[in-house]
């Protein structure tokens, strides 16, 4: 079987973006919470309360996203969480109310529950057997890069003052953006199709990734 591995790297990083992303949402506060804790007043439960809000997202999103996937495709529930990760940046780097800043952090969550497990499902879906959990585990490695993203940018944004935390949080709409834009390039995945019983378009994404014996 000829794999065509810079087709098939270039689909399992675009995808893996969201495991950078999901690194990246889950770690940005840490560099946030002084100043979060001194503009909105958080006493000791309410700044617990602040940091962990995303974890209600991230509960929902990973539990629901599966079956929205199949329903609709890996790829259009990806490119949801692309945009409520930007959103969510965004939202949250402006909030001026505790109510509209959790709002924003739990709507990351979701986007982070989300691409949590369909990012490795769709790698997985689109990797010849002998490649799989190799090309897997480069969703595991853009988590890791994206914690330390957020940490180095966390570092670089320290010396803009008091509104600092802002632009951490809204630092994160880069990524989002790029993994949006760079996921119209990726096609939808072959074994989802076959369930909605278009095997032509499986098969020409499968020779685009391999030969014909791996499409068959």
């Amino acid at each position: 079987m000829q794999v065509n591995i810079r087709y098939l790297l270039t689909i399992s990083m675009v995808t893996a973006l969201g495991g950078l992303l999901f690194g990246f949402d889950i770690s940005v506060i840490s560099g946030t919470i002084p100043f979060i804790q001194e503009y909105f007043g958080l006493n000791e439960a309410m700044k617990g309360w602040v940091v962990s809000s995303a974890l209600i997202g991230c509960i929902l999103g990973a539990s629901f996203s599966g079956r929205l996937g199949d329903r609709f495709g890996r790829k259009k529930i990806l490119l949801i969480t692309a945009v409520l990760f930007g959103i969510s940046a965004i939202g949250s780097g402006f909030s001026t109310a505790i109510s509209t800043f959790v709002f924003y952090r739990i709507l990351g969550g979701l986007a982070v529950g989300g691409a949590s497990v369909l990012a490795p499902v769709y790698i997985a879906e689109v990797s010849p057997p002998n490649l799989r959990g190799r090309m897997v585990s480069i969703n595991q490695l853009t988590i890791v890069l994206g914690i330390s993203l957020a940490y180095y940018s966390n570092w670089f944004l320290l010396e803009i003052g008091e509104n600092a935390w802002r632009w951490m949080f809204a630092a994160e709409a880069v990524p989002s953006l790029l993994f949006f834009g760079t996921l119209f390039i990726i096609p939808e995945s072959p074994r989802w199709l076959v369930a909605r019983e278009e095997g032509e378009k499986a098969r020409q994404v499968l020779e685009k990734i391999a030969d014909t014996d791996f499409a068959s």
